[in-house]
């Protein structure tokens, strides 16, 4: 009974922390129009949008494919989400 509960608390919080680190940077990148922003996004990036995104694609996908196996298309999803993210909103203009 509490672990859906309990997973549903850590899935909300993960998607909190991406959603936010993303449009704060964002944000501070419309803001100054400084590079501080994106090198941070690509560094930090890595644990934020990264790993994050890795975990709840290998929830999502273990939970519709009821597959054990998923990991390394988890972290493919993972991937292109981090490159697409860091494209879309830190690139020059």
């Amino acid at each position: 009974m509490f672990q859906t509960t309990d997973n549903l608390i850590i899935i909300t919080v993960k998607l909190a922390l991406l959603i936010g680190f993303i449009y704060s940077l964002k944000y501070w990148y419309n803001k100054k129009k400084s590079i501080i922003p994106v090198i941070i996004y690509w560094l930090l990036g890595l644990v934020f949008v990264l790993l994050i995104s890795f975990t709840l694609f290998d929830w999502l996908l273990a939970i519709t494919l009821q597959g054990d196996d998923l990991g390394p298309f988890a972290a493919i999803c993972g991937i292109l989400f981090y490159v697409l993210v860091g494209i879309k909103n830190f690139r020059n203009k």
